[in-house]
């Protein structure tokens, strides 16, 4: 009895070394590896190490021993390993162009590199590493993919490799992609979901994909817009905002003509509530000559000509009248079914303060610039005053704007209005019940600031 039980566990412990074995490695040479290789049609991997190699040492212990790797690595290749100052293994450190080991080879019959992988890995990142080798094997191996990865690649190439490319390619490789592609397929809903993932600038690209959502018929479905055409806009916008922040003006300008394509602009009475997409040529030109200090004369002649547009079409009354209108939803909820379908999807309170934010805000800013590169004269204070008043008064409950414009105003000696319009909309944000604490303590921290001239 002792004997069988001995013998049972002898042969446990021996199938259990069999299945922990990991990878298992040729013994004769390397062209007796290579021979088998093409024999079975696999690739041959190859473990390029050195004995003197601290990492070589470690992929041996920890990971070629790991069953998962073994198990892959068996099925998938004929394995061999040579040190790279033995035998062959000078020659292949040559011919490969191994600089460092350790160094793992994917080697088709005819000794034609399919995938490199170099230095120490986690079991988990070196099979996701050698997952990848049927990819390069497909389009010819690593020399031939780099030169598809520069643009050169077809459709299914890059809809490939954008699968399994390093996150720091894929936004060049997303663009190749799209690049590739016809005109019908540009339009596909895999393609616009593609195109919300855009991250990298490409004139060329922006333009033919504008110049595609621009020729599509007034009777084309309507699902084009939520995953094409807004998903595309939005990228646009984002684009144009970057380029002002960044002052690219080439870019800026570029972006301007593929907006135009796109036939989205509207006229400067609608830039109250402008959008990055619907904003005129006007508005975005003054932000971005005010935000870069360009253009000082032409910057002043635009504005004098813009602000009289848009104050006469917006005059602060029907603006503030819109304000109350959102205010008298906040203390009469709509009970309705749709009321209340409305309420629960939009925070009046938060949309009350947005509302007219954004122009405001510029204002505000292309006032400063205004005022600083004017001469000093009765009538620039007045224009820069007015200005300002009605970045104030469009919305009496903007906190953001009258924390711009205070310091300002105190700096063309209106002190007396600065206060005015912090207080207005403090007070006016506490009749609503607004609990921003951080908004708040801004206004009553100017406030104080106004009243004892630290401004």
């Amino acid at each position: 009895m002792k004997k069988k039980e001995l013998l049972f566990f002898l042969l446990l412990g021996f199938s259990n070394i069999v299945l922990a074995q990991g990878i298992t490695f040729e013994q004769g040479s390397f062209e007796e590896a290579l021979t088998k290789a093409g024999t079975e049609n696999k690739l041959l991997f190859v473990d390029v190490y050195t004995s003197w190699c601290g990492p070589c040492k470690k992929m041996a212990k920890e990971v070629f021993t790991r069953n998962e790797v073994g198990d892959y690595f068996n099925r998938h290749f004929i394995n061999y390993k040579q040190d790279g100052e033995k035998g062959c293994g000078p020659e292949l450190m040559k011919k490969y162009n191994i600089k460092a080991v350790p160094t793992f080879l994917f080697l088709d019959p005819q000794q034609n590199l399919v995938l490199t992988i170099k230095g120490f890995h986690t079991a988990k990142d070196f099979l996701k590493a050698a997952s990848n080798v049927n990819f390069f094997r497909k389009y010819g191996g690593m020399t031939q993919v780099e030169i598809y990865k520069k643009g050169n690649g077809s459709v299914d190439f890059f809809k490939d490799y954008y699968e399994i490319a390093p996150e720091e390619e894929k936004p060049e490789i997303l663009n190749h992609y799209l690049s590739a592609m016809t005109d019908q397929q540009l339009i596909d809903p895999e393609s616009g979901s593609l195109i919300g993932k855009i991250s990298l600038y490409n004139p060329q690209l922006f333009q033919r994909i504008a110049q595609n959502i621009a020729q599509l018929p007034p009777t084309a479905p309507l699902e084009y817009f939520p995953y094409y055409i807004q998903p595309f806009e939005n990228k646009i916008g984002t684009f144009l905002e970057e380029s002002i922040q960044q002052g690219k003006q080439a870019k800026f300008r570029e972006l301007l003509k593929i907006k135009k394509i796109l036939n989205r602009t509207k006229p400067v009475k609608n830039d109250i509530q402008y959008t990055l997409m619907t904003a005129s040529d006007d508005l975005l030109n003054l932000w971005y000559d005010a935000h870069n200090k360009v253009n000082p004369e032409k910057f002043r002649k635009s504005l004098d000509q813009y602000m009289s547009t848009l104050i006469q079409t917006n005059p602060t009354d029907s603006l503030q009248a819109n304000c109350e209108n959102i205010v008298f939803r906040i203390h009469h909820p709509d009970t309705s079914w749709m009321g209340q379908l409305l309420q629960s999807q939009i925070n009046y309170q938060d949309l009350l303060i947005w509302t007219y934010r954004p122009i405001s805000n510029l204002i505000v800013e292309w006032t400063a610039y205004y005022w600083r590169t004017s001469p000093s004269e009765k009538e620039v204070h007045k224009r820069c005053l007015s200005w300002l008043e009605y970045a104030c008064k469009a919305n009496p409950y903007n906190p953001e704007t009258v924390v711009k414009a205070a310091p300002l105003l105190v700096r063309l000696k209106e002190k007396k209005a600065a206060g005015t319009y912090v207080r207005k909309v403090l007070g006016s944000l506490q009749a609503i019940g607004y609990d921003n604490e951080k908004d708040l303590r801004e206004l009553q921290s100017i406030l104080d600031d106004i009243e004892n001239d630290k401004l």
